[in-house]
């Protein structure tokens, strides 16, 4: 029978997108949780690309600059060695 003829509880045609055992709050809640851990896998790349630009400024500032902002070599060196994830 095709699924656009199946007849559900009373008789009454089935929708196909209908919840059945609150089937439709259990993949709510995967999809919910799918979202969030998208949200939170996209967040976490940003934060990434974000430390190695940063890195990479630091790399390329010119020594009277870093005297500015309060960095000398030895403290440069080490953030610029991090790996992008720490």
């Amino acid at each position: 029978m095709p699924l656009n003829n199946m007849k559900g509880e009373g008789g009454f045609p089935m929708n196909q997108g209908a919840c059945i055992n609150r089937s439709c709050e259990i993949v709510s809640s995967h999809s919910e949780l799918d979202r969030n851990t998208r949200v939170r896998f996209y967040e976490r790349v940003m934060q990434w690309k974000q430390r190695a630009r940063s890195r990479r400024y630091l790399r390329d500032m010119p020594s009277y600059l870093l005297k500015d902002i309060g960095i000398d070599e030895p403290q440069r060196q080490e953030e610029i060695r991090k790996p992008f994830w720490r």
